[in-house]
């Protein structure tokens, strides 16, 4: 009986905090942007610094809707793109969609759906799953070193 309480409570403050992510995502996006407007002036940068700023934060909001998406949708995308159970699902967290497919890829895992949304995915930029996974790599990498530095230091 306990344990059913707990996963009840569990599963309710999941629904809780995916509300408020719902709600508060598009007021912290929106006070960031405002924010960044204001003080625009005050930074007295060159455009060319600012399409730069703007470019990279850009990208690394598409990385981090790109992580929230795979794991809000992470069982139907499995679902629709994988033609079997995966040891790469969607779903997990800190993962890129454009990982996964890439992995699945290789796996020939991919559904006809999954293989045409990655040929999307390319079109857009040419090896855009590839290099995915390539960047993921070497940040694991890199993350591996790290630890192995402050663990031998």
């Amino acid at each position: 009986m306990k344990k059913a309480a707990t996963h009840i409570w569990r599963f309710l403050l999941g629904l809780l905090l995916k509300f408020i992510g719902i709600i508060l995502l598009p007021i912290v996006s929106l006070a960031a942007t405002i924010h960044y407007l204001i003080t625009l002036k005050k930074r007295r940068k060159n455009i060319g610094e600012i399409l730069v700023e703007n470019g990279e934060q850009a990208k690394q909001t598409g990385v981090g809707y790109d992580i929230l998406g795979n794991i809000v949708g992470g069982e139907f995308f499995s679902w629709l793109f994988l033609k079997k159970k995966s040891q790469f699902p969607f779903g997990i967290a800190g993962e890129k969609m454009s990982t996964v497919f890439e992995l699945n890829f290789k796996l020939d895992n991919l559904s006809e759906w999954g293989l045409n949304f990655r040929q999307d995915l390319n079109n857009l930029e040419t090896d855009h799953c590839k290099i995915s996974l390539q960047n993921d790599l070497k940040r694991a990498e890199s993350f591996v070193d790290k630890h192995n530095k402050i663990k031998n230091h």
